[in-house]
């Protein structure tokens, strides 16, 4: 837990993963630092998040749900600022790291059956807002390791969280790969810079 609450004044996008976790970990230390961890940095989650996390809920766990959002630390869902729009920026972002996971997956073509498209969603939301960082529990290849550094802290009783790190410089080399194979002629600015 100490190394987590030792990254401080990051901008963070969370996963809903993160969110239910938070509220649902099985102890108070784990909720406590989850919690902590997003008072010291700047956190937001993205139009996927919010929808990930309110679905299938009755209106009872909605209101309960949608309090526990509102209550979040440094997250305002009333506001444009935190709640990251999924627009039509964003959406291309999606198509450009479909294609740089399925130009790097090309070798293991059934690597790509098992990438969670919510999470490229989450993903592209975080590449397109600048925000490098996704802090998640997942530690498959949601987040394809090729493209996302990863860093690991156990929570203890089974929980453990992964700090992703979009590695941008290596996205940039494979779509600049890509472009000059010919093999796609679309223009994706936001990935490499």
């Amino acid at each position: 837990m100490e190394k987590l609450l030792g990254i401080k004044d990051q901008k963070v996008l969370l996963d809903t993963n993160i969110l239910i976790q938070a509220t649902k970990a099985k102890t108070k230390e784990q909720r406590e630092c989850l919690m902590s961890f997003c008072g010291q940095n700047t956190t937001y989650i993205c139009d996927t998040v919010y929808y990930e996390f309110l679905r299938h809920s009755n209106i009872r766990h909605f209101r309960e749900k949608r309090a526990i959002i509102a209550d979040w630390p440094k997250v305002d869902p009333m506001t444009d600022n935190q709640v990251l729009r999924e627009d039509e920026s964003v959406r291309k972002i999606f198509e450009c790291l479909w294609t740089v996971y399925l130009y790097e997956m090309r070798k293991e073509p059934k690597r790509f059956i098992h990438v969670n498209t919510e999470d490229l969603w989450i993903a592209s939301a975080a590449v397109h807002y600048k925000i490098d960082r996704i802090l998640t529990t997942d530690h498959s290849g949601d987040f394809a390791p090729e493209l996302f550094n990863d860093q690991s802290f156990d929570l203890g009783e089974n929980l453990t969280v992964h700090l992703k790190t979009f590695r941008r410089e290596q996205a940039r080399k494979w779509w600049d790969e890509i472009q000059k194979a010919g093999e796609i002629r679309v223009e994706c600015n936001s990935i490499g810079k």
